[in-house]
């Protein structure tokens, strides 16, 4: 909603903004979770840090956000949403703590676990190890992606038929049984589904912050709120997915930077920033 959508409700990323510095023109590098997330964490493109692809490897050299934090005394904590940005893959460096559910892991594709979950992981751990005095919290929530299946009552909270008689992806786009007038209806559907799913999602990025505020964290901290990518829906030959295609539906990515106790609230960036410019941000803000 921050960023003028009419349809998707997203009231606490919305209250957020109204506190937080607003990137209008904010674009990742590279449109996939772990190169993207790589890129975020070190300030480099991928044919730099050597991550191209989810699934690769995360060189030992390159040198994350976490750790340059880690060593200036900051306690480093991360909670994972899906098996992509595991510490497999050499994603953890520098986490003092790291939590991924791995059990509820399938595989690499659509290994996820829900945005409840990782919102409990984080204050879970906040309740049990105490708040240190210097903290870098990361939570990653994966939910807007495939399978769009938002749990209730984000299922029928923009198309009141929910989930029923809707395909999955694939099969919208391999059966060839559909005529193109149901292949649109149904993928107009979906796209309300992934709407869904990005309602849910704000929801639980509230309850973090909102534990966050009654703690007295919030107002002390410095919070980031962005994405790693977004998706295409119906608009390109890439549909519903991401990874491959460079349009702005897979590119273009939010941001908002909020600084303690709010200030600069409400202030708007137009200007293109990209998201390899976060990581040396934090760092000279934290004069690191």
């Amino acid at each position: 909603g921050c960023l003028g959508s009419e349809t998707v409700e997203t009231p606490r990323l919305d209250a957020a903004a109204d506190e937080s510095i607003v990137f209008e023109d904010y674009m990742t590098v590279v449109p996939g979770t772990l190169p993207s997330h790589v890129s975020l964490l070190t300030g480099l493109y991928p044919h730099h840090h050597g991550t191209p692809r989810n699934g690769f490897m995360v060189n030992l050299r390159n040198e994350l956000l976490p750790e340059v934090l880690q060593e200036a005394g900051f306690t480093t904590a991360g909670f994972a949403g899906a098996f992509v940005l595991s510490a497999a893959f050499d994603f953890a460096q520098g986490f003092d703590h790291y939590d991924e559910d791995v059990a509820a892991y399938q595989n690499a594709k659509e290994s996820q676990r829900r945005a409840e979950a990782v919102t409990d992981a984080a204050i879970d751990y906040l309740e049990r190890e105490g708040v240190p005095e210097r903290l870098f919290l990361f939570a990653h929530y994966f939910d807007p992606h495939r399978p769009y299946a938002p749990p209730e009552p984000y299922e029928t909270m923009y198309d009141p038929e929910g989930r029923r008689g809707l395909p999955g992806a694939p099969r919208l786009l391999s059966d060839s049984s559909y005529t193109e007038e149901t292949r649109e209806q149904l993928a107009g559907r979906l796209a309300l589904q992934y709407a869904g799913e990005i309602s849910y999602t704000d929801h639980h990025v509230g309850r973090l912050l909102d534990y966050l505020r009654e703690q007295g964290i919030l107002d002390d901290a410095l919070l980031v709120v962005t994405t790693d990518h977004g998706e295409s829906l119906w608009e390109h030959g890439e549909h519903f997915d991401h990874g491959w295609e460079v349009y702005d539906s897979t590119v273009r990515c939010v941001c908002l930077m909020r600084f303690p106790k709010g200030w600069s609230g409400g202030v708007r960036v137009p200007g293109l920033v990209a998201s390899i410019d976060i990581a040396p941000t934090v760092a000279s803000y934290l004069d690191l």
